[in-house]
């Protein structure tokens, strides 16, 4: 008879993590959200920052045309 009982321990302790873990994520819910969001936005933004910094122009065409050259 201990399979039975080893065998329900562990099929509670498992309804206990699953019950644990659904309720973190619900109450974590304000928090998870935005990270997930700007963690999806990083990796869609992050091609357009490469080019753009990739495609910069040089130092002397950013100076701006009223400053002297010294």
């Amino acid at each position: 008879m201990p399979m039975a009982s080893t065998t329900i321990r562990d099929l509670a302790a498992s309804l206990i993590v699953t019950a644990l873990l659904v309720l973190g994520l619900v109450l974590g819910r304000q928090v998870l959200v935005p990270f997930a969001l700007a963690t999806i936005l990083a990796f869609i933004l992050a091609p357009v920052v490469r080019f753009l910094i990739a495609h910069r122009p040089s130092p002397i065409a950013r100076r701006a045309p009223w400053r002297s050259a010294a």
